[in-house]
């Protein structure tokens, strides 16, 4: 069964924030992720805040996404992420 990653990100270093979307591509791809929905200003329809960067990224499976969140490969990305942007990362079981 497909999960899905859903992040808000709120970019705080843009030119750093390019350097992960490389990275973090690469390994998304070898982990079979594949974004399905992204957009560079969330409209928000409820509550309060600025309008912040979200995507949403399919897996195969749940076991995929979190092999893939825990990887080598994506451990550096993350840590580029961590530092040059506030975000929320979740994970989503599919229905």
């Amino acid at each position: 069964m497909p999960a899905y990653l859903f992040a808000e990100i709120d970019i705080r270093d843009p030119e750093g924030y390019e350097e992960y979307r490389a990275g973090a591509r690469v390994a998304t791809e070898r982990y079979g992720g594949k974004v399905i929905a992204r957009t560079g200003a969330a409209e928000v329809l409820e509550g309060e805040g600025p309008g912040v960067h979200a995507v949403v990224i399919e897996f195969p499976s749940l076991e995929a996404l979190h092999a893939w969140y825990d990887s080598p490969e994506y451990a550096g990305p993350k840590a580029i992420r961590e530092r040059t942007t506030v975000s929320r990362v979740v994970a989503l079981p599919g229905a």
